[in-house]
């Protein structure tokens, strides 16, 4: 972000938590709005069907299958967001 906006113009947020509240909100709002679904089938795929998270071929299957999908909801919802 410096290299395009160059040194001092704001492309960092800096200083303690209490200071990053917009970045904190946008990152609740992507949660609510993607994430928690897909967090609650991967917990429940590991929990209830034995899926194992340092399985490689686990982890290899459930980007193949679900990569693309959570893509387009999250670029659906990044323009949404934009248009707002």
């Amino acid at each position: 972000m410096e290299m395009v906006q160059g040194n001092g113009q704001g492309s960092y947020i800096w200083g303690r938590s209490m200071h990053n509240t917009r970045i904190k909100h946008l990152w609740a709002d992507v949660t609510i709005g993607v994430g928690a679904t897909w967090h609650q089938l991967f917990t429940d795929l590991e929990v209830r069907q034995g899926m194992q998270v340092d399985n490689p071929n686990h982890i290899w299957l459930l980007q193949h299958l679900y990569l693309p999908t959570i893509n387009l909801q999250l670029e659906f919802w990044a323009n949404s967001w934009n248009l707002h």
